[in-house]
C-alpha cells in the first residue's frame, strides 16, 4: 500500500481527499495508494486516486482476501492515471481496482468514475478494474468504466448498460473528458470535468441528497451537490 495499508479488522475512511502519486515500491509491491486486506473495511467517498503507482498489481487499489471478508465501497469518487504492472513484466491488472479474494470481498460502486488508469503487466490487459471470482459487487449505477477487460461479468459495456453505468472496453474506451490534475476549486487537487457538449459525465449522474462533491461544488440554493449545466444536454438515465 503505496499510501494506506487496511489491515485485519480495521476501518478506515477517505473523505474528501486527494491520493496522488504514490507507489507499492516491493518487487510484489500491490496497492499503489490503498491495499485492502483479510477483514478490512474501506470507504472512499468524493475523493481522487491519480498518478498512484504498483509494480504488481492495483495501481490504485488492491484488495485481497483469505480467512475472512472484505469490504470496499467507493462513492462520488474519480480513479484515473493509476498504473499497474509497473516493472513491465508478466505481473501486474487493475490499474483502477484489483481484487484477488479467495471469499468474497464486497464491493459498491457509485456515481464513481474508473477510467484511464494503465495495465502494464504484459500477460493480460485490464486497465481499469481486474475482479477475480472472489468479488461480490453491490452496483448502484451513475458509474463511468473507461474499460471492462477484466470485470465485463460486473460492468457489461454500455452507454449505460442495463445496470445505469456507462461501460466501454479496451478496443473501445469511454474516455470521462477530465481536466489536468490541479485545484479546480476545493482543497485539494482533482481532475475536473471539461465543459464540453459531448462530455460522458456531467449531467450524466444521480446523487440525490448529496450536499457536495470533493471540491465543495454544489448548488448555493438548495444546497444540494446537484448542478444541472446549460452547456450539457441532461442524459435521461442521470438525475439532471
Amino acid at each position: 500500500g503505496g499510501a494506506i495499508s487496511v489491515l485485519g479488522a480495521s476501518t478506515a475512511e477517505v473523505t474528501g481527499s486527494a491520493l496522488l502519486g504514490n507507489r507499492a515500491e516491493h518487487e510484489n509491491g500491490a496497492g499503489g495508494a490503498i491495499f485492502l486486506s483479510s477483514g478490512g473495511t474501506l470507504s472512499i467517498v468524493r475523493s481522487t486516486l491519480s498518478g498512484n503507482v504498483a509494480n504488481s498489481s492495483g495501481g490504485a487499489i488492491f484488495v485481497v482476501t483469505g480467512a475472512s471478508e472484505a469490504m470496499l465501497e467507493v462513492f462520488d469518487s474519480t480513479l484515473t492515471l493509476n498504473v499497474a504492472g509497473a516493472l513491465l513484466d508478466t505481473h501486474g491488472d487493475g490499474g483502477g481496482i484489483y481484487n484477488g479474494s479467495i471469499i468474497p470481498a464486497y464491493l459498491t460502486i457509485r456515481n464513481t468514475i474508473v477510467a484511464g488508469n494503465v495495465d502494464l503487466g504484459t500477460f493480460l490487459d485490464q486497465p481499469d478494474l481486474s475482479l477475480g471470482g472472489g468479488t461480490a459487487l453491490s452496483l448502484s449505477g451513475a458509474s463511468l468504466v473507461g474499460a471492462n477487460d477484466g470485470a465485463s461479468t460486473y460492468f457489461p459495456a454500455g452507454a449505460p448498460n442495463a445496470n445505469g453505468d456507462f461501460v466501454g472496453s479496451v478496443t473501445a474506451p469511454i474516455d470521462p473528458m477530465l481536466s489536468a490534475l490541479d485545484f479546480h476549486g476545493g482543497a485539494t487537487r482533482n481532475h475536473g470535468p471539461l465543459l464540453d457538449p459531448a462530455s460522458p459525465v456531467i449531467d450524466h449522474g444521480r446523487c440525490a441528497g448529496a450536499d457536495a462533491d470533493q471540491r465543495g461544488h454544489g448548488n448555493a440554493a438548495t444546497h444540494l451537490r446537484i448542478v444541472d449545466s446549460a452547456a450539457v444536454p441532461d442524459h435521461p438515465s442521470s438525475d439532471g
